[in-house]
């Protein structure tokens, strides 16, 4: 997103990299300046906490990440909202929980737009105080209203709920169609040669990826991450490389990997580098880039830590509600419970531990990053505490709890 053509604008960047995204950010004051910043966000899927050099990968180079990270606020306690895609974005987006709005799960490549129209979005909330708002890359949170003619203008889409501009994937590239969209037009669309899809039953006489994988640039076996469902030799050429560094779990998980994130904020020339442990989240970014441009808007979510974007606080959130698969646990101070969940304990096709047991976890993130002790037992007081906050916050019991079952 930036502003319009002005000479001497400063450039503000937000990338927060989670299991399903990344970004930075930069510095501003705690007044709107006269001249309100450019503002990027770098938002990447299935980046992990291990993935980047600044955060402690070893084999895995990223100079250019590592230039923002050293230059800015390199957050070690950075999270996105979700362990997955969709509800990260529309938590970016909307600066709300997804687990909120029901419709925000992994999306099939015919769901409706699920952000409201009417909606506060953040694209919206900068276009009302003079910024020029773009989007471009994956979108993946619905288009239209579930019958989509791809042949005429898909709406709504990005350009109803704020961006000016929007040059887009629909969803993802293993879900049809794998176009790319220009303010809602398919790019390359010709007439005589319409586009069809259908989603229940497959066009007579023509071949499908499940059927006739061999048409297919890669052969899949297995909807994503390290072991992306393709045979592609990733695990077999993994060394000694670790994405999710030292944290437990990975993509679809409860546990550190699955929503913390390498976070920067980076503002050159205003930013002072510095390494911060405060908690944060893409949450908050819709708050925090409102008082930086001056706007008024507010969502219930989301909170203003502007400060703390800019290096020059350390008073992150006290608490923040994690989920992964419709399954939610907290995060407050040093401390992280996970309720009691039924399913699998591990993600066998993808090798990855989901965070659910038939008990309570307790663990102190402090003391044990790694998640290997769990204290619920030995802290009850403790889990009681966290117990409520998390109650207070869900809005649900320990009854309600256990029937959030793995979908």
């Amino acid at each position: 997103m930036n502003t319009n053509n002005k000479s001497n604008i400063r450039n503000l960047l937000f990338a927060t990299a989670c299991l399903a995204t990344a970004a930075g950010c930069a510095q501003a004051k705690k007044e709107a300046p006269a001249q309100i910043p450019n503002i990027v966000v770098i938002y990447a899927d299935d980046l992990g906490y291990g993935d980047v050099d600044a955060y402690g990968a070893t084999r895995l180079k990223t100079p250019n990440i590592d230039m923002l990270a050293n230059g800015g606020v390199r957050f070690t306690n950075g999270y996105a909202t979700s362990a997955t895609c969709t509800p990260s974005r529309y938590a970016l987006l909307t600066g709300q929980y997804p687990w909120r709005n029901e419709e925000a799960k992994i999306l099939p490549g015919s769901a409706p737009l699920i952000i409201d129209t009417a909606q506060v979005t953040l694209p919206r909330m900068l276009k009302e105080k003079g910024y020029t708002t773009g989007i471009v890359g994956k979108w993946h949170l619905g288009l239209g209203n579930g019958m989509v003619d791809w042949n005429q203008r898909v709406s709504p889409g990005p350009n109803e709920v704020g961006f000016e501009y929007a040059y887009i994937m629909a969803a993802t590239q293993d879900r049809t169609p794998t176009v790319f969209l220009e303010n809602g037009f398919v790019e390359g669309l010709e007439k005589d040669d319409p586009l069809f899809v259908d989603y229940e039953k497959n066009f007579e006489g023509e071949p499908t990826g499940l059927d006739n994988p061999e048409l297919s640039t890669m052969m899949w076996h297995h909807g994503p991450v390290l072991n992306d469902g393709y045979y592609d030799d990733a695990v077999e050429n993994l060394g000694d490389h670790t994405p999710s560094g030292p944290l437990r779990g990975g993509k679809y998980s409860l546990f550190e990997a699955g929503t913390r994130v390498p976070f920067i904020a980076y503002w050159k020339g205003t930013i002072k580098p510095t390494v911060s442990d405060a908690l944060v989240s893409h949450l908050d970014l819709f708050s925090s880039l409102a008082k930086l441009a001056g706007s008024e808007a507010t969502v219930p979510d989301s909170h203003e830590l502007l400060e703390v974007l800019m290096g020059t606080s350390d008073q992150g959130r006290e608490e923040l509600i994690l989920e992964a698969s419709s399954r939610t646990a907290l995060h407050k101070g040093d401390w992280v419970m996970i309720p009691p969940y039924n399913g699998p304990a591990v993600h066998k096709a993808v090798n990855i531990e989901l965070g659910n047991s038939v008990e309570y976890q307790l663990y102190n993130l402090k003391e044990d990053l790694g998640q290997q002790n769990n204290l619920a037992e030995s802290e009850p007081e403790k889990l009681q505490e966290m117990i409520t906050s998390f109650e207070g916050l869900r809005g649900s019991g320990p009854e309600k709890i256990q029937q959030l079952e793995l979908k």
